[in-house]
């Protein structure tokens, strides 16, 4: 597993992304492509292979940092506010750099004492943490002190605020297809726009084991008592195994 700790935190953990599946199938379509337009010039056809493991070494560039022994920097951070969660733009040291010059945040230390690094920090974080969601006491003031210190930042949304935003409507990102059960389920739609073509969603996925029967019957011959000898052990756990 190629882990990615520089968008994940001090401690690696997978992302909720299908990152090496996503990247090789559009790494492999790259691929296809410019097989297809060399044919063109050569007349020659070729073959692709493309490995998931490549795929995601390449698109790393945490990664390629790492490999030459750099460090990549530390990625924007989400921070607690007033305002609700939000993702600031830069490592926290600028962040503190800023409020400490800006607005005069202290960190409480005492700087003839010897403290330590991890406790300098953690007093810094807390005293972060205190101006954004106490001394900036709503939304308009948080807003207020990121502008005023010029820290670019966006709203974190839940993934259950996803369909409200207007650019997600304006594009129809979200569309809702039948879910055969007499109700409609909510799927993302072709992110694919074309001037002239048409790409869109015809249908849901199939239900797990939908297509069962029609598997056993045209490509494997099995006559329906065949099917029906076996049909205990192949239902599924959805209760579709031969819902045609």
């Amino acid at each position: 597993m190629l882990a990615r700790p520089q968008l994940t935190g001090a401690f690696p953990t997978e992302l909720p992304l299908s990152v090496a599946d996503t990247n090789a199938a559009l790494h492999g379509l790259v691929g296809l492509l410019a097989a297809l337009y060399a044919r063109e010039q050569s007349g020659r056809g070729d073959h692709v292979e493309i490995a998931m493991v490549d795929a995601t070494i390449v698109t790393n560039d945490g990664m390629h940092y790492a490999l030459e022994g750099q460090s990549m920097g530390v990625t924007n951070e989400v921070h607690e506010t007033a305002g609700g969660l939000l993702m600031l733009a830069g490592e926290f040291r600028y962040i503190w750099k800023l409020l400490s010059s800006v607005y005069h945040v202290s960190d409480g230390l005492d700087p003839a004492q010897d403290v330590t690094l991890s406790d300098k920090i953690a007093a810094r974080r807390a005293a972060s943490k205190a101006f954004f969601t106490k001394t900036c006491g709503d939304r308009d003031a948080v807003i207020r002190a990121l502008d005023k210190m010029n820290i670019a930042w966006g709203d974190v949304r839940d993934a259950s605020e996803v369909r409200q935003l207007a650019s997600v409507k304006a594009r129809g990102s979200i569309q809702e297809v039948d879910d055969r059960a007499g109700g409609t389920r909510p799927i993302p739609a072709s992110p694919y726009k074309f001037r002239h073509l048409a790409s869109e969603v015809r249908a849901g996925a199939p239900h797990l084991g939908e297509h069962n029967q029609a598997v056993l019957r045209q490509w494997l011959g099995w006559s329906d008592e065949a099917i029906q000898d076996v049909e205990a052990a192949l239902l599924t756990t959805t209760g579709h195994g031969f819902e045609e």
